[in-house]
């Protein structure tokens, strides 16, 4: 079989074509649907991914050397970091933070809809510069090896998952492209995390007893879902600078303070309190 290279025109044809259908998928997903982040693994896997017999279009394009990946994440060496400056202006020198929980840092936030909790990809949404938690945000766009690669989200178990492992795991293993298999212990475990949460929802404050009785609910969607979600956020803020869809998918939501937001509206700036 004679193949020929793809032309320059064609293969930013395919670029397009990649971010239409990214999208759609980012649509349903919105919508309610959020299996639909199988499928969005496979388009951010054939935008960024590169192997011995896979070429992504951002490589063939010449975009991963030359743009800067736009990053949201919450990152545990910034967190922590962060956290002792907080600790040592609040308590004086010598204190530092010992708690440590994987809901601190990641790509979505928990919510909740309707009255049971859930993560979220916070898309625009970002603690305020003034909230020393900001300070486990990255200062700006970062190259794509770094963006690509470096640890993120966190299980229960301790291990660390970069956006690389979160995409080709579940574009590989969540029928998004084909189906393992053998599945990775680690994300399969990931899929089914917690994270220690649990919440018990009320409309006003609850009695002692109330409190004591009520039903503890757990998040009622994985975190993994969410997080690929809002990497395609990213990606697209990458490649079109204007893009910014700022609202938040949830009504509400629940700051790691467990202080209760509210939806932004579009002419606001997106920020967490």
């Amino acid at each position: 079989m004679s193949k020929r290279p793809r032309s320059s025109s064609e293969i930013q044809d395919q670029l397009t074509r990649s971010v239409k259908f990214l999208k759609r998928s980012l649509k349903h997903f919105d919508e309610g649907d959020e299996e639909e982040a199988s499928r969005i693994a496979v388009e951010l896997r054939k935008l960024l991914h590169d192997a011995r017999t896979s070429h992504s279009i951002l490589k063939q394009l010449g975009l991963k050397e030359t743009l800067r990946f736009h990053d949201s994440g919450r990152y545990r060496e910034r967190f922590d970091a962060a956290a002792n400056r907080f600790a040592e202006i609040e308590l004086g020198s010598g204190y530092e933070i010992a708690g440590r929980s994987p809901v601190q840092v990641g790509l979505v936030f928990l919510g909740v809809n309707g009255r049971a909790p859930q993560w979220y990809a916070p898309l625009g949404l970002r603690h305020d510069n003034r909230d020393w938690r900001s300070g486990s945000y990255q200062t700006g766009p970062r190259p794509f090896d770094e963006w690509w690669s470096d640890p993120l989200i966190e299980g229960s178990s301790g291990r660390s998952f970069s956006r690389k492992d979160l995409v080709l795991l579940t574009a590989n293993q969540e029928s998004g492209a084909h189906v393992d298999p053998e599945i990775d212990v680690g994300f399969d475990d990931l899929s089914k995390d917690m994270m220690g949460v649990s919440l018990a929802i009320f409309g006003r404050p609850p009695s002692a007893l109330e409190l004591h009785n009520a039903p503890m609910l757990p998040p009622m969607n994985n975190i993994v879902y969410p997080s690929i979600r809002q990497i395609a956020d990213e990606i697209l803020k990458t490649l079109d600078p204007h893009y910014n869809l700022r609202r938040s998918p949830l009504p509400e939501f629940l700051t790691s303070s467990g202080a209760f937001g509210r939806r932004i509206q579009e002419d606001e700036e997106p920020s967490v309190s």
